[in-house]
């Protein structure tokens, strides 16, 4: 006769009833920490979702910014407020802006209506009304104060001189 070796396999083998209790309840844990893990992933899930919205929000502006940057490099000039000043032409009938740095001219465009009545030439006050009576000038007909200006295109006083400063006459015997 041969010798036998003992094997061990795995095969089907019967549960008693209580090892059946005990499987049942395994069975409820993992049924409920998968429940768990499903919900946990959903949540994860959307807040992946909003991070990956996030990140590629950051990436766009970052690409964006990265071709302003690639542009100003290139063409070695970039935009910045620079003070202006505008002038009327009135042979030309255009307005002018040039810059106050350079002096460089940076646009040219036709008047509008508005500002072609604006700067028709007039030969003076109108006649005054002969009117006996001696009233107050009205509000707004009063003459501007000593040594301001007043633009003659749109009546607007301009302040940036000081009016000149009268000297007293020296005192005598001093």
């Amino acid at each position: 006769m041969t010798k036998a070796q003992k094997i061990t396999r795995m095969l089907p083998v019967e549960l008693t009833q209580e090892e059946m209790l005990a499987r049942g309840r395994e069975l409820a844990a993992v049924s409920g920490q998968l429940g768990a893990a499903h919900a946990d992933l959903d949540t994860q899930s959307e807040d992946w979702k909003e991070t990956k919205k996030a990140l590629q929000n950051a990436i766009e502006h970052l690409e964006q910014e990265l071709r302003d940057l690639a542009q100003i490099v290139r063409s070695g000039a970039e935009d910045r407020s620079v003070e202006c000043y505008q002038t009327r032409n009135e042979a030309t009938g255009t307005m002018e802006v040039r810059r106050v740095d350079t002096g460089e001219l940076v646009s040219t465009r036709q008047l509008s209506e508005d500002e072609k009545q604006a700067t028709l030439p007039f030969d003076g006050p109108p006649p005054a009304e002969e009117d006996d009576d001696d009233s107050q000038p009205e509000p707004g007909d009063e003459e501007p104060p000593y040594g301001v200006p007043v633009d003659q295109a749109d009546g607007v006083l301009v302040a940036d001189e000081e009016p000149p400063h009268e000297e007293a006459p020296p005192e005598e015997g001093s």
